[in-house]
């Protein structure tokens, strides 16, 4: 894979101190998961995308010092270990300003795609299945950064995203008791890794000796419809296609009832004459309307709007 950058414009981009250590399981392992970080954020970005990494430093400066700018940290639990998911704060909000989401919603949507396949490729070079958890990300100061020991012997494990002519740096910072934790019990062999640019001949994922044992899925936790309001751009999916219905009205029958059915048979629904009618979008009413008559079709004129807390109370209930 061509790097987009130069040598030395990545290294004056990431070697902002500390010095190389060996990590040859652990370097194995993100740089396994690079082909579906990179997909991940192919998925959100018009442009190319070309992700630079790992760099795999022990960390021997203080992080006031590590990180020149307030950081977003998002905690990720995998098996008994955590990581911490590190981004620059002015980088995620302009991230999130780039597909019009909040900077909370980038740390996460950069994040969720990128832990699941770190996962994957430590439960393939531990040999047992590592389940992930991610905590609600954290902003925290310089001030607040310089406030925190570091461990010797902790490790950050550094990306340069790049799109375009632009680039963020995504990091992961593993405190030296997590090390362990996180790589358990490495195979003898690990997935053989060169240098810090893979190239595409690269396999996506560690290979293990053994068939991987059945995984639970794991799931993020879900957000009150108030918690996630406008942390989803509506651009990404306002082509979707939604099934529109129009409910005349309903009625209940018994078995005996239904199945004497037969033509110019009649019964009445539960619905008085000239009643406004229900729009209803994934079974959910969101409207009023009349019936009406366009081009030799029924159609409909809507005559009011369901309010928004009718709605998801309809959705809380059903």
């Amino acid at each position: 894979m061509e790097s987009i950058l130069s040598q030395a414009e990545i290294n004056a981009l990431l070697s902002k101190g500390g010095s190389a250590e060996p990590h040859t399981h652990l370097t194995a392992a993100f740089a396994a998961a690079l082909d579906g970080a990179a997909n991940h954020f192919q998925a959100l970005m018009p442009q190319r995308v070309q992700i630079e990494g790992p760099y795999v430093e022990q960390v021997q400066q203080p992080l006031d010092i590590l990180f020149m700018e307030d950081i977003v940290v998002m905690p990720v639990s995998m098996g008994s270990g955590t990581l911490f998911a590190v981004l620059g704060a002015s980088e995620a909000q302009l991230f999130g300003e780039k597909l019009g989401g909040s900077m909370k919603w980038a740390v996460q949507t950069i994040f969720e795609g990128w832990a699941r396949y770190l996962a994957d490729s430590l439960s393939a070079i531990n040999g047992v299945f590592m389940p992930y958890k991610l905590s609600d990300p954290i902003r925290m100061s310089r001030v607040q950064l310089s406030q925190l020991s570091v461990e010797k012997g902790s490790v950050l494990v550094r990306h340069a995203v790049c799109w375009s002519k632009d680039c963020m740096e995504v990091s992961f910072f593993i405190p030296k008791a997590n090390l362990t934790r996180l790589i358990q019990a490495p195979m003898q062999n690990p997935p053989a890794y060169k240098g810090a640019h893979p190239s595409p001949q690269r396999a996506g994922k560690a290979v293990i000796s053994q068939p991987p044992p059945v995984k639970t899925a794991i799931f993020t936790e879900l957000r009150s419809p108030d918690q996630a309001k406008g942390d989803l751009p509506l651009d990404l999916v306002e082509d979707l296609s939604l099934e529109v219905v129009v409910e005349l009205g309903k009625t209940i029958m018994t078995l005996e009832e239904l199945m004497d059915l037969e033509p110019n048979t009649t019964f009445a629904l539960e619905k008085p004459a000239g009643d406004p009618v229900d729009v209803l979008v994934s079974g959910r009413s969101i409207a009023k309307a009349e019936v009406t008559v366009v081009n030799d079709n029924f159609g409909i004129r809507i005559l009011d709007i369901v309010p928004e807390k009718d709605r998801l109370l309809n959705n809380t209930e059903t």
